[in-house]
């Protein structure tokens, strides 16, 4: 099994730029003050994360990628949704860094040359926004505070709407243990690359370049042509994803991307000589011819769920994470009515043990492009696209221009070794699934249960 997903890629844009800025600079290297960074993790409680914080981060991601998959339609041409909620959620995440109030710590930096912390000029510029800031409180009062928390409250009202929609208002360290989380993904098969590439000679705020660097490693490159960014994202994702841009509006001042790109392999493999072609019913009128993994002992843990009116399964990969499926039972139940009951935190606690049984299993290429724009509208973000306060940005005005996705999915025989048979040589097959249906998928990592991919598949050979 493998599947090298997004690029995930948010544009951003200055609304009203006619002319392309001049390029030509160098990358951006961002200090980072580690003191900054301590205070902010002890006020979460330091660096580790309960196995309660880390599944209550596993939630909100998974609820993102529900709403999601509601909201992107299915279509004749594209009957297939392949998408990864960990990198939506770290995409709408990043939005989110940086300072709203007044710093009056050097708060911009351009992409071409700013000056570090503790150097002449900053302390220069310190000084003066001290006294500036000085003689405003003492000489005009309340006034001065009026518009700073006016100004702050319009920031938060962007910044509050993307966490509502993360469902991370409730979890306070929510940036924390997401990138406390990003190392461990290492060890699960997955990988996951992050880059922001920066307009040459566009401003943006110091504290949102460090948060960003000091959260999900992510530093500034000059934004120069569109065949290096094209030449990232194939390296990123392993050669899946190629030639992803054609091109780069001018008036997109910074882009921020990340890939993710993961292989897993069966604990227990299946037989490629067993592979047979089946048939696959992507409804009651249609039924197409797919190839089928097939073994008649295999260990996975399989629940009959009445309230889904579905059949859902689990089986492990190596790496401690694992391959969910829920299928409806044909003429009763149907995905979309699947969808707003989902909880596979539940689904998880419900599961029984291992069992031997027969499976049948379709093999699927898949590949799935999409704007992401017209379903995050509908799930509330719509002002991203329009007027948004991203002043923990840029104090220019900017607004969310493109989220384009691109993934792709390679489910096969191949596994970490066969050895697994020698467990189920004294055990006889005593039920059997078959995924023969339109079903639901998500890729979950155990011990968070955040689900690294989820999809749906109507036909595994559209």
């Amino acid at each position: 099994m493998k599947l090298p997903h997004l690029l995930l890629l948010l544009c951003l844009c200055c609304p009203g730029l006619t002319e392309e800025p001049t390029p030509g600079a160098t990358d951006t290297q961002v200090p980072v003050s580690d003191e900054e960074d301590s205070k902010k993790a002890d006020s979460c409680g330091g660096q580790l994360f309960s196995s309660e914080e880390r599944r209550s981060l596993g939630g909100t991601i998974e609820r993102l990628g529900l709403q999601l998959l509601e909201n992107l339609p299915i279509v004749p041409q594209q009957p297939n949704i392949i998408l990864s909620p960990l990198s939506v959620a770290l995409a709408l995440a990043h939005l989110t860094l940086g300072e709203s109030e007044f710093s009056f710590v050097c708060p911009t930096i351009r992409s071409k040359h700013f000056p570090p912390p503790g150097s002449p000029t900053c302390l220069h510029q310190n000084v003066i926004f001290a006294l500036l800031k000085l003689f405003l409180f003492c000489f005009l009062g309340f006034f001065y505070l009026f518009i700073f928390f006016l100004l702050l409250g319009a920031h938060n009202e962007t910044e509050q709407l993307l966490l509502k929609t993360l469902h991370a208002h409730n979890l306070p360290c929510y940036h924390h243990i997401l990138g406390h989380l990003l190392p461990h993904f290492k060890n699960t098969s997955l990988e996951v690359a992050t880059r922001m590439y920066l307009r040459p000679g566009f401003e943006v705020k110091l504290s949102f370049v460090e948060e960003s660097l000091a959260r999900y490693q992510s530093r500034p490159v000059p934004l120069v042509s569109v065949e290096e960014v094209n030449h990232w994202i194939e390296n990123a994702t392993n050669g899946h994803i190629s030639n992803f841009l054609e091109s780069i509006p001018h008036n997109v001042m910074l882009m921020l991307m990340n890939a993710v790109y993961f292989k897993g392999e069966w604990q227990t493999q299946f037989d490629p000589t067993m592979t047979f072609k089946g048939v696959f019913y992507p409804d009651n009128m249609k039924s197409v011819s797919v190839d089928m993994m097939m073994s008649s002992q295999y260990p996975f843990r399989l629940l009959h769920d009445p309230e889904l009116k579905a059949q859902v399964a689990s089986f492990s990969f190596k790496g401690n994470t694992s391959f969910l499926i829920v299928m409806p039972v044909p003429g009763i139940g149907n995905v979309s009515s699947v969808l707003p009951k989902l909880n596979i935190s539940d689904l998880y606690r419900r599961l029984p043990q291992e069992r031997i049984m027969h499976v049948n299993l379709p093999k699927v290429k898949l590949q799935y492009r999409q704007e992401l724009q017209e379903a995050l509208t509908s799930m509330g973000l719509g002002s991203l696209f329009s007027g948004p306060d991203l002043s923990g940005i840029t104090d220019h005005p900017l607004r969310v221009g493109s989220v384009r996705h691109a993934s792709t999915v390679e489910l096969s025989e191949k596994g970490v070794e066969a050895s697994a048979a020698t467990v189920v040589t004294t055990m006889r097959s005593i039920s059997m699934f078959s995924v023969n249906s339109p079903f639901l998928f998500a890729i979950v990592d155990d011990a968070s249960l955040v689900p690294l991919f989820m999809g749906i598949v109507t036909n595994p050979a559209p």
